[in-house]
């Protein structure tokens, strides 16, 4: 009798140690599951960010000085968007100062002076945060 509950006790040694076996198995597969859908959305990300540049540097080729426009365009490589938000602070403080001295000249520009001063001040914000 007492062969009986060792062999028992054996066996269900050797069950659990099959499934821990087989949970440890399926747990690497869904990491490795995991770690491919995360790599593959990166690259969905990078080519709709690639993508988004293209557009805006085709719109900024019919607005933007020139100089504006060869500065984003050498930008598309840069690892972070330093550089950027330095020439959108640039833009938008040249555009405060523009509407600001307009405004003060004829009082029909007001709105616009202080618009446009917001948006620097918005602009400055959300940098800010970022």
């Amino acid at each position: 009798m007492t062969d009986k509950p060792k062999e028992s006790g054996m066996e269900e040694l050797r069950r659990l140690s099959r499934q821990t076996a087989n949970a440890g198995q399926k747990m690497r597969e869904e990491e490795k599951q995991k770690a491919e859908y995360e790599k593959n959305m990166q690259g969905v990300v990078a080519g709709l960010r690639g993508i988004s540049f293209s557009v805006a540097l085709n719109q900024l080729k019919s607005t933007a000085a020139p100089g504006i426009y060869e500065k984003v365009a050498a930008m598309q490589n840069q690892p972070d968007s330093k550089e950027l938000r330095r020439l959108i602070s640039d833009i938008a403080r040249n555009l405060e100062r523009e509407t600001s001295k307009a405004s003060r000249k004829n009082p029909e520009f007001e709105s616009i002076g202080n618009s446009s001063k917001t948006l620097a001040i918005l602009i400055s914000l959300l940098f800010s945060l970022q």
